[in-house]
């Protein structure tokens, strides 16, 4: 039961964490429901593509599911950066429904092949029981630490608020790169070195509620190859810079020297 927990919470901080940070931005509006419902529906959908694949008459290979998750999560970063953009714009509701969707599809389609594995793999009501309430507990206190992370963000200034979610979906967003170039190199769609940067996993082991918490968060690895520093490296820096920069710095600098021009005439 343990690991169904841990794994349970991973995956629910890994999502969680996301929409919180996007329901915060859009609080206080009605904007926010299209993200809810985009939520739900994509959960009932994977949850259901999960099934066919693991009950059909033909099973995907580790390829295959490699390949789906490094495709879902390339798409999903193609979907972070422009919510990052769109942040320091002004998030819109149809860039927040997006990368909801690609968010859970990057991180449901894995789970529900888990859930459904488990499921099928079980004999006897107990060991069924056992895999699905350790998952289905850990999603829950997951859900509960995005709840909370929400009602923090709601209480921020606006702007610190916007600048902290750009900043927090930008390092979500150089993980889940990382993660679909290690599964399409899983998959042999793609090389890159193997060697090892450094190793954290006896101080952070991946084992212990606080290391699936840093995966699921922002998909924290103990011990990344050098391929996956360079990758994250290569999003994370440019990301951070573009949204931790001044908010209208550009129009207010042009708006100051349309004024004074205006004044002096």
């Amino acid at each position: 039961m343990d690991g169904t927990y841990l794994y349970g919470l991973r995956v629910g901080l890994a999502v969680g964490g996301g929409v919180a940070l996007q329901l915060a931005l859009l609080a206080g509006t009605h904007r926010a429901r299209p993200v809810w419902t985009g939520a739900a529906a994509t959960v009932g959908f994977f949850l259901g593509v999960g099934w066919i694949l693991e009950f059909g008459s033909r099973q995907p290979t580790p390829e295959t599911r490699a390949l789906v998750t490094g495709t879902l999560s390339i798409a999903a970063v193609a979907a972070v950066t422009w919510l990052v953009l769109r942040v320091r714009a002004g998030l819109t509701v149809t860039a927040a429904v997006t990368v909801t969707v690609l968010l859970i599809g990057r991180e449901g389609l894995e789970a529900a092949l888990y859930f459904w594995s488990a499921a099928r793999a079980a004999t006897g009501v107990s060991a069924s029981v056992q895999p699905l309430l350790g998952l289905a507990l850990g999603v829950a206190t997951a859900l509960l630490l995005a709840w909370a992370l929400y009602a923090g963000a709601r209480r921020a200034r606006p702007d610190l608020l916007a600048r902290g979610a750009a900043a927090a979906v930008g390092v979500i967003g150089a993980g889940i790169l990382v993660q679909g170039v290690t599964a399409l190199r899983e998959a042999g769609s793609a090389g890159g070195a193997a060697e090892p940067a450094f190793d954290l996993t006896a101080t952070l082991p991946p084992d212990s509620w606080y290391g699936a918490a840093l995966k699921g968060l922002v998909h924290f690895l103990p011990d990344p190859t050098v391929l996956q520093v360079t990758v994250w490296s290569l999003y994370a820096v440019p990301a951070l810079l573009v949204a931790l920069a001044p908010i209208g710095f550009g129009r207010s600098v042009g708006g100051a020297g349309v004024k004074e021009k205006t004044t002096d005439g």
